[in-house]
């Protein structure tokens, strides 16, 4: 296999998404995935439950892979299932090493997405937690599930607050699930839970769930009960790659990318959760979009083989 003209790195559904919204018709491309079990992650939850618009059912995120799947293979697509380790900034190409082999190409984009931290679970797995909706994981994918609920928000203080005072609008029995880990509420967020009536406590980081509750125990030894708990532990950036090979990070840990998707490095492009705060397969598909198109343009002044 020669020079490419783009190779995708991502672990799931997106890297497939930049060449099936906006296929360049280039011939000679590759997409490198960075590979993990077969199944879709509980950190993908709006892939797993398939928040997304066109599927009033929902779709699993095995379903949506494979169709977008197919989708990119109409387009030539070579898909390889490997590890990628690094990646290589040329003077007019990228080198990506794979365990037994490397890849050349002329662009590279980023999916790579990000790793949600999960709470200490006693008795269920966060799998399970997650597939029995006791464990949620973004408000915004499935506040609306959430409906009425009684609703458990664990983090640390700020954190906790905001996302609380996000829910708030989907339930009135809303409680901030505080850590003690050194790091105080903002007192516009105290403020703004008090005027909503949600209930404040500080925890320990440890959540028993059994088969349809959520039990947690704060620092002053009392109990409290929820039929779900949201984790607003932050999340760690899958960047490794790009920072490796130079690439900036924002303060939050996203690749910094510029109006067309393109990371600090140019021809290095990143596109989802790794280069966006706002976790949405949504929001994913318009950036692969916007990504694919600057890079049609770029590869504009590349003989095609």
């Amino acid at each position: 296999m020669g020079r490419l003209a783009l190779v995708i790195l991502c672990f799931s559904i997106l890297g497939f998404q930049a060449l099936a919204s906006e296929s360049s018709g280039w011939q000679a491309v590759s997409f490198a995935g960075l590979q993990r079990d077969e199944t879709v992650p509980t950190t993908d939850h709006a892939a797993t439950w398939g928040v997304l618009s066109g599927f009033p059912a929902g779709v699993a995120g095995s379903a949506l892979l494979a169709r977008l799947g197919e989708q990119a293979g109409q387009y030539g697509v070579t898909c390889i299932k490997a590890v990628a380790s690094r990646i290589e900034v040329g003077l007019d190409v990228f080198t990506i090493t794979l365990p037994r082999r490397s890849l050349q190409a002329y662009t590279v984009i980023l999916a790579t997405g990000v790793e949600d931290t999960l709470p200490t679970l006693k008795v269920l797995s966060p799998k399970t937690a997650i597939e029995r909706g006791l464990l949620r994981l973004c408000a915004i994918c499935d506040g609306y599930e959430a409906t009425d609920a009684s609703i458990g928000v664990l983090g640390p203080p700020e954190s906790a607050l905001r996302h609380a005072c996000f829910l708030r609008g989907f339930s009135a029995r809303v409680s901030a699930l505080t850590l003690k880990d050194g790091s105080r509420a903002s007192q516009r967020s105290l403020q703004q839970a008090r005027e909503l009536n949600i209930g404040v406590f500080e925890c320990e980081p440890t959540v028993r769930m059994t088969g349809n509750q959520c039990r947690i125990v704060d620092l002053q030894g009392r109990v409290h009960r929820f039929d779900t708990v949201y984790a607003a532990l932050g999340t760690t950036s899958r960047c490794e790659l790009a920072t490796a090979a130079g690439a900036r990070q924002t303060a939050s840990g996203e690749l910094f990318t510029d109006a067309h998707m393109q990371t600090s490095i140019p021809g290095l492009y990143a596109v989802g959760d790794v280069s966006s705060a706002i976790n949405q397969i949504s929001v994913a598909f318009g950036q692969a979009a916007i990504a694919a198109t600057a890079i049609h343009r770029q590869l504009a002044t590349v003989a095609r083989s």
